[in-house]
């Protein structure tokens, strides 16, 4: 049974375990410290090896796109940027990481299978809203000089 599966309630008894397992132990972790919680993790030598170059590869992708964002390479994407980070102040302000993090664990768990059976629906309403953002995203460029995108 693949991650997907889980996520789409394929087998409801496997997916109601993992969800249920995952969403105790933070709901534990909430209320209890991760040492009291966690238990002791080994990892072979290969596994922090591969671990790691996975780690680095990631890191050396964020850094590129965040060296980018920041030098205001493209300035729409650097306005995006700034703007959803102004929008996670309020986020973090409002929610504290692990709270976030129970958020995340139930919406993997109820999204998909809510879009699968509302998939018309959503896609009509997701396609009016890029619309009306590709529409003021257009006119924001328009009245900005050099707010255009480079052609790649």
């Amino acid at each position: 049974c693949g991650s997907i599966d889980l996520l789409y309630w394929r087998n409801v008894k496997q997916s109601g375990a993992v969800f249920s397992s995952v969403l105790l132990l933070l709901f534990s972790l909430t209320q209890f410290s991760v040492v009291s919680v966690g238990m002791e993790i080994a990892m072979s030598q290969d596994q922090i090896s591969k671990y790691a170059d996975k780690i680095l590869l990631y890191s050396n992708t964020c850094m590129k796109e965040l060296r980018r964002l920041f030098l205001v390479q493209d300035l729409v994407d650097s306005l995006k940027f700034a703007v959803l980070m102004w929008l996670l102040t309020y986020v973090g302000a409002l929610f504290n990481g692990l709270t976030l993090l129970i958020l995340a664990v139930v919406s993997m768990f109820t999204l998909p299978v809510v879009y699968e059976k509302h998939q018309a629906q959503i896609d009509q309403y997701v396609g009016l809203i890029r619309t009306q953002v590709n529409s003021v995203v257009g006119k924001i460029q328009a009245k900005i000089p050099g707010a255009k995108r480079k052609e790649e």
